[in-house]
């Protein structure tokens, strides 16, 4: 390869770097809560996660490593899951197990909660959980989308969808799973993820950013491109 070959080559190089390092890049989904329950010991809960029995019922939650109702339930990952104690207890009973917190959603704009649950094809009963939310500490739960119920023909872990953008911007946040029992088997959920797609301005800069513009910035690693970029063309001529 000719010298001239060769300085074309690398020119060529340098202004694909270049061009895309000038464009902004998207933002990228950022973890801001986790809960696999690796932190409890069996039968508890993890630190600071609670459960709150509804309507005087004996609905619980609590963790376990192994499933027995249905037999056999290993955790989604790690060696702990947790379990509302459908299959045990009567129907109609109840309990919100309350995840520790509350999480703070100022500066984000796209929030998404998942989580995993097993669906088993035993006991063909209305046996379900839902994810609620609450701004007020606990005094007032929200529904997040529909009944999440325990039977499926499908048997194993799915991992279940939820957004949470309609809270983008709450200090103070509640994630609860409420279940309630028709007698039939556990429902067992693992692997609990509060992400965020889209973050937003410091929540702590009071400056206006109801635009949504660009500042115009260029990213650094353009700039500093454009200087061997610029030697290598006037020796090419």
């Amino acid at each position: 390869m000719s010298d001239r070959n060769g300085r074309n080559w690398v020119l060529w190089v340098l202004f694909v770097l270049a061009l895309f390092s000038f464009f902004p890049t998207s933002a990228r989904a950022n973890t801001i809560y986790f809960q696999g329950f690796e932190g409890a010991d069996p039968p508890g809960l993890p630190a600071g996660c609670s459960v709150e029995p509804l309507w005087e019922s004996k609905g619980n939650w609590a963790t376990r490593r192994f499933g027995w109702s249905p037999y056999g339930v290993l955790p989604h990952s790690g060696s702990n899951m947790a379990y509302f104690n459908s299959g045990s207890t009567s129907i109609g009973s109840a309990a919100r197990l309350v995840l520790d917190g509350p999480l703070d959603f100022r500066g984000y704009s796209e929030i998404t909660l998942t989580l995993w649950v097993y669906h088993d094809n035993q006991r063909e009963t209305f046996d379900l959980i839902n994810l609620q939310v609450s701004t007020d500490g606990g005094e007032n739960w929200e529904y997040l989308g529909e009944d999440i119920l325990r039977y499926s023909t499908s048997v194993g872990w799915e991992e279940v969808s939820r957004d949470l953008s309609a809270y983008a911007g709450r200090e103070k946040v509640l994630i609860g799973i409420r279940g309630l029992s028709y007698f039939g088997n556990d429902i067992h959920v693992d692997d609990i993820t509060v992400f965020t797609g889209g973050e937003i301005d410091d929540p702590l800069d009071d400056s206006d950013s109801s635009s949504g513009c660009s500042t115009g910035i260029l990213n650094p690693l353009f700039l500093l491109l454009l200087a061997p970029l610029g030697l290598l063309v006037r020796k090419s001529r």
